[in-house]
């Protein structure tokens, strides 16, 4: 158990900011771009975090793991198996909606983000 709330910890540790400090391939940034940049990048930290979402794919994988898991009568592997997968689904997800947040925003502000 211990071994899993450490993997736990580290997926989520690594995983925690990377949407928020992506930066996109733009054609021909302006004079204004870092400036732009630098406040999409801040207004993202802002919606849905990689962490939180971990957390919710954590509870939702555990879950899954012990329901599928008692038929079976391995609920400890299944658990561990579910939040592992969860953390990654959660955090990935969360992290792509922050991507996705600064692409708009830079678009929003006339730079062509190409991707």
């Amino acid at each position: 158990m211990r071994r899993f709330i450490s993997s736990l910890l580290i997926v989520t540790l690594l995983s925690a900011c990377a949407g928020s400090s992506y930066r996109p391939l733009v054609d021909r940034p302006g004079d204004n771009y870092e400036q732009d940049l630098a406040q999409c990048q801040q207004y993202a930290q802002g919606e849905a975090n990689a962490a939180a979402g971990a957390a919710v794919g954590v509870v939702l994988g555990v879950a899954l793991g012990l329901f599928f898991g008692y038929k079976t009568g391995f609920q400890r592997d299944f658990a561990t198996a579910g939040a592992l997968g969860g953390a990654l689904g959660g955090a990935q997800g969360a992290d792509q909606n922050q991507i996705d947040v600064i692409r708009n925003c830079l678009r929003g502000r006339g730079h062509n983000v190409l991707r």
